[in-house]
């Protein structure tokens, strides 16, 4: 049958048409390439983005070619659409939690070692624990060849440090005496939770404020300065209340949202009009 012969004719030249794929890609790549460089009749044009760790060790290989360089503002051409892309560049630690922070290629920010460094100190610190420690870096060497399994690492040696500093198995068997104050478990867990959760949105704000060109929308939107102050003023509260159990009153919580919220509206009516 036809099916037949092309099987055969495949197999036979198997090889062949794979070194012709690989050209025709090849190729194709090249011509992508081209989309940066300008035709001048008697010289051409490159222009890209580089690192300013890599500038001038390229900068220098330019020179070597006599090729004619000019260094411009990485911004200088961001109202015509073309924004210098966002190299995510981390320590070997902090590289995993690129799958955390998730940084656009058009973000001007890399928040990667801010979440690590508050990932890494909370699972320290707040559930630092032998047992679960190696748990969880026997875990990540299981599936080291993902993402997930390095982060799970990184996690699994700083929730073990921590469980040398309390001399903790599986929070219920101590080895030894503290090294240093720990409250209830339970306790730990919820304040964890709640840094966590704060500390991301934090961060994530942070990033949009830094990345946002409006004054007013840095300020007065909930992810801005005033949607900071909303969740700070919420979170202090539980916090207060659940490890000191001092009775707080709940009126200053309710004002800083309320005016947060009404400030917000505001803008919004405002921006419309």
């Amino acid at each position: 049958s036809a099916d037949e012969k092309l099987e055969v004719i495949k197999l036979r030249y198997q090889d062949t048409l794979s070194d012709l794929y690989a050209s025709l890609y090849t190729m194709n790549e090249r011509e992508k390439e081209k989309d940066f460089i300008v035709d001048y009749s008697t010289v051409y044009g490159l222009a890209g983005f580089i690192p300013k760790r890599n500038g001038t060790d390229f900068k220098n290989k330019l020179t070597a070619l006599n090729a004619d360089i000019r260094v411009l503002p990485c911004d200088m051409y961001e109202d015509q659409g073309v924004i210098a892309p966002t190299i995510t560049y981390n320590y070997f630690f902090a590289k995993p939690f690129e799958m955390i922070s998730k940084v656009k290629e058009k973000e001007r920010v890399d928040t990667t070692l801010a979440y690590a460094m508050m990932y890494i100190l909370t699972f320290m610190l707040l559930l630092g624990d032998l047992g679960v420690g190696a748990v969880l870096l026997v875990l990540g060497l299981m599936m080291y060849k993902k993402k997930i399994g390095q982060l799970l690492e990184v996690l699994g040696i700083s929730t073990a440090i921590g469980g040398l500093l309390y001399g903790n198995v599986f929070y219920v068997h101590n080895l030894y005496p503290s090294l240093i104050p720990q409250g209830d478990v339970v306790l730990r867990f919820i304040n964890a939770v709640i840094l966590l959760f704060v500390g991301s949105f934090i961060i994530n704000t942070a990033k949009t404020i830094y990345n946002e060109n409006r004054v007013v929308d840095k300020v007065f939107s909930f992810n801005g300065f005033v949607g900071v102050m909303i969740v700070l003023a919420i979170m202090s509260y539980i916090l207060i209340s659940i490890d000191t159990h001092i009775v707080v009153s709940v009126m200053p919580v309710i004002v800083i949202v309320a005016l947060g919220i009404i400030t917000i509206l505001m803008k919004k009516m405002m921006h419309k009009k």
